[in-house]
């Protein structure tokens, strides 16, 4: 039983090299915000802890929770590594933050500070004086 997880390690280290980033948050797409509504419960989600919303390359709209799995161990590793979910092994490392030195999204909003400060120089109409 611990000669397997031995492998596991090293199989995770030399994959990622002791990197987890992938496996700290959890992003769903969103519906893109068009109207005022929309806007203010982006703002509301901001508000939150540890959720932020971004815009990927594709121009689609994300939230994303900053949280880790629970399955990792205290040195960042995968404890399920060889049964790990298929959007875990899909993961490509050319995607991955360590590898790809580009920004990983077209936007990023880490506080509602953020939005309505992309919002100002949108000029978005609808939106003006209505969010304080």
């Amino acid at each position: 039983m611990a000669n397997k997880k031995t492998n596991q390690d090293l199989k995770n280290k030399k994959l990622c090299d002791g990197c987890s980033d992938c496996c700290k948050y959890v992003a769903l797409e969103i519906d893109k915000p068009e109207n005022n509504d929309d806007f203010e419960n982006l703002i509301w989600h901001l508000y939150h802890k540890n959720v932020h919303i971004y815009i990927g390359w594709d121009n689609k709209w994300y939230l994303e929770f900053m949280t880790p799995c629970k399955e990792l161990d205290s040195k960042g590793l995968c404890k399920v590594y060889e049964k790990r979910p298929k959007i875990c092994s899909d993961y490509k490392q050319e995607n991955c933050t360590k590898y790809n030195k580009e920004p990983a999204e077209k936007k990023y909003f880490k506080t509602a500070g953020d939005l309505k400060k992309y919002l100002e120089i949108k000029n978005k109409k609808f939106f003006k004086n209505k969010i304080k």
